[in-house]
């Protein structure tokens, strides 16, 4: 079974979010929920901090089982 990993970010304030960015495949939901929280990590230090408490951003992901080739 495989897993792939989607990112989402929102703007709290205007209640409406980017496009998702599909972040990668992996083999099991563990590795994918990991490299969630990672690459969250990696997408909110690299958005400019005033920028992101004004726009009230958050970046939330999920794990989604691929059950053929297309999500």
């Amino acid at each position: 079974m495989k897993f792939a990993l989607i990112i989402y970010i929102c703007s709290i304030l205007h209640q409406v979010c980017m496009p998702e960015i599909k972040s990668g495949e992996f083999l099991d939901m563990y590795d994918c929920g990991v490299a969630g929280y990672e690459r969250s990590t990696v997408i909110l230090k690299n958005i400019d901090k005033k920028d992101f408490i004004k726009e009230q951003l958050i970046v939330n992901f999920r794990c989604v089982e691929i059950k053929h080739d297309n999500i």
